[in-house]
């Protein structure tokens, strides 16, 4: 189970995604190699994907290539809504809980490319 209090105090990325999409699941890989990397670097940083409403029957498709927190969004919470990104998109907030950076999926977040692992790394490491 977690709470809020699970991530106060922490650099947090939180991934909206789609657990059928093959494009998101492949970004899941790429967060669980940045998460376990940022870890034995030192650096206090959490990871969350929130999951569309619907797609619910495929969560296991994300358990299962990483070890961060997946919550599942809700027709009638429509948290995801409430993040006003779209699907593929990341929010990264600082250890003071404000936003630092919205990477919007605009094809320069890809985390299966070099430059785009790069720049969502550098975004975490910035938000302190």
């Amino acid at each position: 189970v977690h709470g809020q209090s699970t991530f106060v105090g922490h650099v947090t990325l939180v991934a909206l995604f789609s657990a059928g999409c093959t494009f998101c699941q492949g970004q899941t890989v790429g967060l669980e190699r940045m998460r376990n990397e940022l870890d034995v670097d030192g650096h206090d940083a959490q990871i969350i994907v929130l999951n569309i409403p619907g797609a619910q029957p495929y969560q296991q498709e994300l358990v299962d290539r990483c070890a961060f927190p997946l919550f599942q969004d809700q027709a009638n919470l429509q948290a995801m809504e409430a993040y006003g990104g779209d699907i593929d998109d990341m929010f990264v907030y600082g250890s003071d809980g404000k936003l630092a950076a919205y990477l919007r999926n605009d094809g320069t977040i890809s985390l299966s490319h070099d430059d785009g692992y790069a720049k969502v790394r550098a975004a975490v490491l910035a938000a302190r």
